[in-house]
């Protein structure tokens, strides 16, 4: 039985402490030859200007960018996955769903999936695969 992830997901907010997960990511692929996933999760907030569908789109964008990032500095991505929802428990589900050997996230960000709201989470704690948190 092998103690090398096999799977790993990095969920990417755009920030640049989400550069620096990328990078730890993309080596702890490299050196384990894991499978690499890029997920981003976004989710509409009530506004009186702005439509949903924004949201969306601007989701989609940073997974792109996040995407290429990782394809730029030579990672190899496996599947990149938009999602919905707050970006703890989307992110969870997803590392569950796909069965994720090690989930790698920002330490801050753009307040959207900052590190206290992981840390707030019981499930980050209490669940497998472990997250680690890179910046």
């Amino acid at each position: 039985m092998s103690h090398l992830p096999e799977k790993i997901l990095l969920a990417a907010d755009g920030s640049e402490d989400a550069k620096l997960a990328a990078r730890a990511a993309i080596d702890l692929s490299d050196r384990t030859g894991a499978q690499l996933h890029v997920a981003h999760a976004w989710q509409a907030v009530p506004h009186p200007v702005i439509i949903p569908e924004y949201y969306e789109e601007e989701g989609r964008r940073v997974l792109e960018e996040q995407a290429k990032l990782v394809a730029d500095a030579g990672g190899m991505v496996r599947e990149v996955h938009l999602l919905m929802g707050p970006p703890v428990n989307a992110v969870l589900d997803l590392g569950e769903e796909i069965e994720a050997d090690l989930i790698v996230v920002e330490s801050r960000g753009t307040g959207q999936s900052d590190a206290s709201s992981w840390a707030a989470s019981r499930r980050v704690w209490s669940t497998t695969p472990p997250a680690r948190f890179s910046g």
